[in-house]
């Protein structure tokens, strides 16, 4: 029997998200949150541009990796393991930058 896994949680909204976080982006405001899985948008926080502070913004839940030509990829990459992600190729170059955000969710199940 194969069981699927399972990769969802509730986005907050982008007005929650905003009274604690303090990021601001109009657009992500507004977002009204709701069950997010695999490719699909949700709201996240990331550094902003320019460094200062957090800028909120709305996109796709999954890493493009540097070598792909489209964002439509055929594989998954919404897991990575801790033992992995410095050293697959999807994920070491984002690793090593730092490139890192914050998923504001109001729960999750893995």
């Amino acid at each position: 029997m194969l069981v699927p896994m399972c990769n969802l949680y509730r986005s907050t909204s982008g007005s929650d998200a905003q009274a604690v976080w303090k990021a601001g982006n109009p657009l992500a405001i507004d977002w009204p949150g709701g069950i997010v899985g695999p490719r699909k948008n949700g709201l996240f926080l990331r550094p902003a541009r320019g460094g200062d502070g957090l800028a909120m913004v709305v996109g796709r839940w999954g890493l493009i990796p540097w070598f792909a030509d489209t964002a439509d990829i055929r594989y998954s990459t919404n897991n990575a393991r801790a033992e992995e992600v410095a050293h697959k190729p999807s994920y070491k170059l984002a690793w090593q930058r730092g490139q890192r955000c914050i998923i504001p969710a109001d729960w999750f199940d893995e």
